[in-house]
């Protein structure tokens, strides 16, 4: 589909430089897929007034919502999919915007990589109980500076623990 072809909507991304990006979009689509989207076009706020929503850099670059976007699309873009390098940026979007069934995606393409403290904290973070404790039982070693990481987590520094000394006494008996 042709970029701007009978588009409503506009999302408003600030780039690095400080300068607007804008995508423009169906919002019918967007009010679909999300039922966030579909809050801020509905309400009587400014989105819906000017048909226009501003992205925080910290949701969404408009390079990562522009897969977001294709995604959603009625038959989709085919060339699109969730992937290895698109899985946690896609996940975050679905996440604020709360697009469950993509989502799931997402956590099933994330649930395959491999076990580290960062990944163990994300899943506990989002509360992928399966991942995590699929990660936990996984992990082999922490460093200093993961476990540093798990401060503000002690029942994720529990959960390593316990998964290392009992693999270490199946290890010894």
């Amino acid at each position: 589909m042709a970029q701007g072809f009978a588009t409503d909507a506009a999302l408003v991304f600030v780039d690095g430089d400080g300068e607007d990006q804008v995508l423009n979009v169906h919002s019918a689509v967007l009010r679909i897929a999300s039922p966030v989207l579909n809050a801020m076009f509905e309400s009587g706020m400014q989105e819906k007034q000017l048909m226009r929503i501003r992205i925080c850099p910290s949701v969404a670059s408009k390079e990562d919502f522009e897969q977001f976007y294709n995604l959603v699309l009625p038959f989709g873009a085919r060339d699109f999919k969730v992937c290895v390098d698109n899985a946690l940026s896609l996940f975050r979007i679905c996440v604020y915007f709360q697009v469950e069934h993509l989502k799931a995606e997402c956590v099933a393409i994330l649930e395959n990589f491999p076990s580290n403290v960062e990944w163990i904290l994300f899943a506990h973070k989002h509360g992928l109980k399966d991942m995590y404790s699929s990660m936990v039982r996984q992990i082999s070693s922490v460093t200093e500076a993961e476990f540093a990481q798990m401060q503000e987590a002690p029942e994720v520094a529990f959960d390593i623990v316990a998964a290392l000394f009992s693999r270490a006494a199946l290890l010894s008996s």
